[in-house]
């Protein structure tokens, strides 16, 4: 065969290896862009019904008394939990089934709001599975706070720290967050209103409170946290999250979203600013998937659940919006929480809205229209790849 006639028939192997090379070229060309993706939440269609635990399924919770006002999920087991207010309980993450109670043995003291003492009101874990509780104090000058620690489920709580929660006659423990092992952690309380109780003059602040993981917990009350303008007393009441170990977000009666960095007893306003779409957005989570750093937030008032790029966390881009639940029952505290987490490698996403159950996410990357151009462009090259063969063997 003469060079001429190679060159206008090449061999199969020489059509198949341009054929790859021009493909590798054109996803190569652009990596950074294939690699892309946009996120966006989905239902977990294996948790309660459809994504949504109603509450009527949540064992010895009867009505609509704002009985749950917080939640946590246990990285080590895949179990979620709640606090009940005078309980708290280990369900599957997966199914949200196979409820267990967690002993309370030696919990006690607790101030009294929606109709019961809060002898625990949240519940937090560190990324090694260790479990923390608190109760509620709103005077923590004539009620205690008091934060308990289980090292496993099975096991009988121990108290890792009584006291004013850094803050004398302050209102604390209506939610929590932590990051971190239990050997270096900390957890966060956000401040609220102090009342008046007999000799005890209440206060206000717009600070938390930070607690060290471990059996001998100590607090230090971060308050208040300047800034121009400062946070609203009670910012970080109703909504709050660890961004990093010396960065926080909160939320309270609005979808005010305020970032804040401490250093022991000090805290500095970063940003502030109102969320997209308004509302009651409450709740806040804060977590990572696929490299992007995320926000989530739940609506108290009409139980949508949104999900934000929190890249620059004073302007956060909303991804995904979603609502799996049947009707909003009312839920005048405002009090809810969300959480991230991980099942078998997958990004989840729980939201807890008082008196309106828990919902369960999974969060999926979506192919951008850079990443479908590549594989349009794939498809073709087999298409052309088919095609020259046809030709070749007719």
């Amino acid at each position: 065969m003469s060079l001429s006639a190679t060159l206008r028939r090449p061999a199969r192997g020489a059509i198949r290896a341009a054929t790859v090379a021009a493909i590798a070229t054109t996803v190569l060309a652009f990596p950074g862009r294939a690699q892309a993706v946009t996120i966006s939440m989905q239902a977990l269609t294996t948790f309660g019904s459809s994504g949504w635990l109603a509450p009527a399924a949540f064992p010895t919770i009867t009505g609509t008394g704002d009985r749950i006002r917080s939640i946590a999920f246990n990285p080590v087991s895949g179990n979620l939990l709640y606090a009940s207010g005078t309980s708290v309980y280990s369900m599957s993450g997966t199914s949200g089934s196979n409820f267990t109670e967690l002993s309370n043995s030696g919990v006690s003291g607790g101030s009294a709001s929606g109709g019961i003492t809060r002898i625990l009101s949240t519940v937090a874990v560190t990324s090694d599975g260790i479990i923390y509780g608190s109760n509620l104090s709103t005077n923590t000058g004539n009620v205690p706070f008091k934060v308990y620690r289980w090292a496993s489920a099975a096991s009988t709580p121990t108290v890792s720290y009584t006291g004013n929660a850094g803050l004398a006659n302050i209102r604390v423990g209506d939610d929590a967050a932590a990051i971190g092992s239990d050997a270096s952690g900390l957890l966060g309380f956000g401040y609220g209103s102090g009342v008046t109780s007999g000799t005890f003059t209440g206060v206000n602040s717009n600070g938390f409170a930070t607690v060290t993981t471990g059996g001998t917990g100590t607090a230090t009350g971060v308050t208040p946290i300047s800034g121009s303008p400062a946070p609203a007393n009670g910012q970080f009441r109703l909504g709050m999250a660890f961004v990093n170990s010396t960065s926080v977000i909160g939320t309270q009666n609005s979808a005010i979203l305020a970032s804040a960095t401490f250093s022991g007893a000090t805290g500095v306003l970063v940003s502030s600013t109102t969320l997209p779409n308004g509302g009651s957005q409450r709740g806040v989570g804060y977590g990572t998937a696929y490299d992007v750093p995320l926000l989530a937030t739940i609506d108290t008032g009409n139980n949508a659940v949104r999900l934000y790029n929190a890249t620059n966390l004073a302007s956060p881009t909303l991804l995904s919006t979603l609502n799996l639940t049947t009707g909003t029952n009312s839920n005048a505290n405002g009090t809810a929480q969300v959480v991230f987490g991980s099942l078998s490698g997958q990004p989840v996403l729980y939201a807890l809205n008082s008196n309106n159950g828990i919902q369960a996410f999974q969060i999926v990357p979506e192919p951008s229209t850079t990443l479908a151009a590549g594989v349009c462009t794939v498809g073709l090259a087999g298409m052309m790849l088919r095609g020259r063969r046809r030709s070749q063997n007719a």
